[in-house]
């Protein structure tokens, strides 16, 4: 019998904009996508993965190391050759952020930007391993908060504000059509007309700027609308209808693509502990 794949999400009501994941003996190969509402950190325990493709040899994260994506940064996640990877991940809302950015630069909150994806520093590492068993164990904001201040003050100085050079109109615009009504069909054609551009130049432009094509970053916009549907409760066959998925299979599938879990799985987490699945 192959070996489970336990997976356990974490999140604290008192504490808004922190969720955090953690993946053991997995496979799973994620593609390459964007979060442009959070920042993605990865700290890797067992195996290793590349960070964005199979080809880029600069984005490898091994054992011990700690792997930083900012919002709207294009990113994958999977194994190195056909081995295993054990991990955990911390996924921070861009205000929450802001927030811990200007208080430990003791100025007005700002969204940093992480020029490095991947630090091989076991003392980064290890604060943050730190605030992850915080996020475990503590019952206390204060003390959680402190873990977050703690964690961030090593790796927080010397960022600079984010903004992408070069980000165009275009692709701001595009990105409010494509973030609309999430229950609805769209079509390269409907949104190149609504911008007045070819499809050609639409999608040449934006897989320029964002790293993904539109419809992956339309799905991963439904997805994380998914996610918070779940968290409040709603039964994973309305929130299939309510993202414009045509079934609950589809749904699933795409669900566990981005995720690493079921929507049934993701769903139970959201008691405020802990769930844990085995698959392979």
């Amino acid at each position: 019998m192959k070996a489970g794949v336990n997976v356990t999400y974490w999140h604290k009501d008192f504490l808004e904009g922190l969720e955090s994941c953690r993946v053991t003996d997995s496979k799973h190969a994620f593609p390459k996508h964007v979060h442009d509402d959070m920042y993605s950190i990865g700290l890797m325990h067992g195996g290793g993965c590349y960070c964005v493709s199979n080809a880029d040899s600069d984005t490898i994260v091994l054992p011990d190391e700690t792997v930083f994506i900012n919002p709207s940064q294009v990113h994958s996640g999977i194994p190195l050759g056909k081995g295993r990877a054990t991990y955990t991940m911390l996924y921070f809302k861009n205000e929450l952020m802001a927030k811990l950015a200007g208080d430990i630069l003791e100025r007005q909150p700002f969204q940093p930007e992480f020029s490095d994806m991947v630090v091989s520093s076991p003392a980064v590492h290890g604060s943050f391993l730190s605030l992850y068993n915080a996020l475990l164990h503590s019952e206390e904001s204060m003390e959680l908060e402190a873990a977050l201040t703690e964690s961030f003050s090593q790796v927080i100085h010397g960022c600079g504000t984010s903004g992408k050079s070069g980000d165009r109109k275009l692709v701001r615009r595009a990105k409010e059509f494509l973030s609309g009504d999430l229950s609805c069909k769209v079509t390269l054609e409907d949104m190149a007309g609504e911008l007045g551009v070819s499809r050609y130049y639409l999608l040449r432009t934006f897989r320029k700027e964002v790293g993904v094509p539109p419809h992956v970053y339309r799905t991963g916009k439904r997805i994380e609308l998914a996610k918070r549907l779940l968290r409040q409760g709603m039964p994973f066959a309305e929130a299939a209808l309510e993202t414009g998925f045509a079934d609950q299979s589809h749904f699933s599938n795409k669900f566990r693509q981005f995720t690493g879990s079921t929507p049934a799985q993701y769903a139970d987490s959201c008691s405020g502990a802990i769930f844990c699945n085995t698959h392979g």
